[in-house]
């Protein structure tokens, strides 16, 4: 299971005594305390892990502001029809909630035709994104869930004609 994978990749690097682990990807809570006993700094990446456990840091992104400031961003950019792309809603859960936050904030509609929400982090996503909310609207923004969401995103633009930032504004969060 994927549990049992992640304390088998830090056996296995404690086992070549390494100084300390970056870990870059969601530590399940079950995890987190069997992790204490290698004895070992570990830096977890992830947004929402939290532990007090004393060698087990935490490095955290504000999704919700990321998606809040993103749609903002989009709106001095003059964009009046803005659309999110991200994976289903168990999955990006706060990035969905800055996008409508700000939105209404600036006085904006919540259009759930102009939301896309199903898959994965993955450019897959954002083509199928834009092939379903591209089917006859005229939307001049899209913020992605994420970086490879975006770049998908901008494939399928680029193949339905559509330049970018000239016709449609896009933004991704992550930085990759």
């Amino acid at each position: 299971t994927e549990k049992s994978s992640e304390l088998d990749s830090f056996r296995f690097l404690h086992s070549k005594m390494v100084d300390g682990i970056i870990f870059l990807r969601s530590l399940s809570s079950e995890n987190a305390e069997s992790i204490s006993q290698f004895k070992i700094p570990i830096v977890v990446v992830d947004h929402g892990f939290s532990t007090d456990i004393s060698d087990v840091g935490t490095v955290d992104v504000n999704s919700h502001a990321a998606a809040y400031k993103a749609t903002e961003l989009l709106i001095r950019k003059g964009c009046r029809q803005i659309s999110y792309i991200g994976p289903s809603p168990s999955t990006g859960s706060t990035r969905i909630e800055g996008y409508i936050n700000a939105l209404k904030d600036c006085g904006r509609e919540i259009r759930a035709d102009l939301i896309y929400q199903q898959g994965d982090f993955s450019s897959e996503t954002g083509l199928h994104g834009i092939a379903s909310l591209f089917s006859g609207g005229c939307i001049d923004g899209v913020l992605c869930g994420n970086d490879l969401i975006a770049a998908g995103a901008l494939l399928a633009l680029s193949e339905k004609h559509l330049r970018v930032p000239e016709d449609v504004k896009v933004v991704g969060i992550d930085n990759i």
